[in-house]
Order: C-alpha cells, then sequence, then structure tokens
C-alpha cells in the first residue's frame, strides 16, 4: 500500500513539474492581423500558442466553455491588458504587439497558460537599379508597420539615398547589401519615396486601416 501511495505521489510530482516548467503549447498559424478566437475548456486555452507580427493590431476573442472560477480571467502581463470574462458572451481584448519575443498569458493562479509569440513583419524587398526601384509601388495599411529591405545595385551616386519626405525618413544604401526601413503610416493616401535627384521614384500607397 505505501509502494502503491509513493508511486502516484511521484506521478503527480512529475505531471506538476511538466505542467509548470517543461511542457510548451504547440504554435498555430500566424495571424498577420484581424482576429484569433481562443476556446477555454477542459482545463487549457485552444489554441495555447498564437503567432503575429509586430505592429500590427491583433484581437483576440476569447469564448469561455469552463466553470472554473480561475477561467474568468485572462492577464497579459507582459502589455498590462486583462480582460474578464463570462459564459454568456465571448469577449475580446486587443493588442498591437510593439516588440519581438514571446509573452506568456494565463489565469490569476497559472492553471490556464498559453504563449503569445510575437515575430517580426516579414519585409518587401526593392532592389535599386537602372533608374528604377522595382517594385516602384507598394502597398501598406494605414496603423501598421510596413518593412521594407532595399538591396541597392546601381554603383552611382544618385542611388545611394532614399527619401521618404512624408515621413521625413532619409537613409543611406550600401552596395549590395539589404538596408531595412520600417513605417507605420497613420493616414491613407499615396506618398512619393526617391532617391537624392529624383531619377528614382516609387509610390507608398496607404490604404485606410481596416475595420
Amino acid at each position: 500500500m505505501i509502494v502503491i501511495l509513493d508511486i502516484i505521489i511521484i506521478v503527480i510530482i512529475a505531471f506538476i513539474i511538466w505542467w509548470f516548467w517543461l511542457y510548451k503549447p504547440k504554435a498555430t498559424k500566424i495571424v498577420e492581423s484581424g482576429e484569433v478566437i481562443v476556446t477555454i475548456e477542459k482545463g487549457i486555452y485552444k489554441p495555447d500558442r498564437i503567432a503575429a507580427y509586430a505592429g500590427m493590431p491583433l484581437s483576440i476573442r476569447f469564448v469561455l466553455n469552463d466553470d472554473a472560477h480561475c477561467a474568468k480571467k485572462v492577464i497579459f502581463a507582459d502589455f498590462d491588458r486583462s480582460v474578464e470574462l463570462t459564459k454568456s458572451e465571448p469577449q475580446v481584448i486587443e493588442l498591437t504587439p510593439d516588440r519581438i519575443g514571446e509573452f506568456a498569458f494565463a489565469c490569476p493562479m497559472n492553471m490556464y497558460r498559453g504563449v503569445l509569440e510575437v515575430k517580426a513583419a516579414p519585409a518587401i524587398t526593392i532592389t535599386v537599379d537602372n533608374a528604377v526601384y522595382q517594385p516602384n509601388r507598394i502597398e501598406a495599411s494605414a496603423g501598421k508597420t510596413i518593412n521594407l529591405s532595399f538591396v541597392r545595385r546601381d554603383p552611382s551616386r544618385c542611388a545611394q539615398m532614399v527619401y521618404f519626405p512624408d515621413f521625413e525618413i532619409a537613409e543611406e544604401l550600401p552596395l549590395n547589401q539589404p538596408k531595412s526601413i520600417s513605417i507605420v503610416p497613420q493616414q491613407a493616401g499615396e506618398y512619393k519615396f526617391n532617391c537624392e535627384m529624383g531619377m528614382y521614384s516609387g509610390t507608398l500607397i496607404v490604404n485606410p486601416a481596416s475595420r
């Protein structure tokens, strides 16, 4: 009897160690923007891992199907945000992650746990060569980060700089090396970018923010 009791205790301890320190949630698909639905039932979040892009608004809709008292609140401590949940209707928490990394969300007692994985948004590559930006028309959405990667192939002096006058951006472009530029346009419209002499020119088309 004592041996059986010892085995049960060991199993319980092993489960606690696995659940609180070793268990890692599986990733779901990346949410570029918009909404993801998280269901709470049977002691877990489904999905319990959300992957999103930095600088892009994210709406997380929690659907509570669990009667446990601890499940009635979700805390995103790293973003100083929380939401009270009810079974009567889903509750939404809106975030715009501003940094890259993994950020936990959990119930107050840390029994229900999940991870928000924030990744850098993929960059649009723009080649600078033969007096042309390729592509020379780029679309973005107001309020969302757009990451650009300029690759200069043209050794001429004119191609050495790129200017986004409306955003007060002026960046030097090294030859045959990518140069990253991130922009968060706030207003819809068309914005020009160009080289120092205007031989290279392009347009950033900013569409109204999606609702």
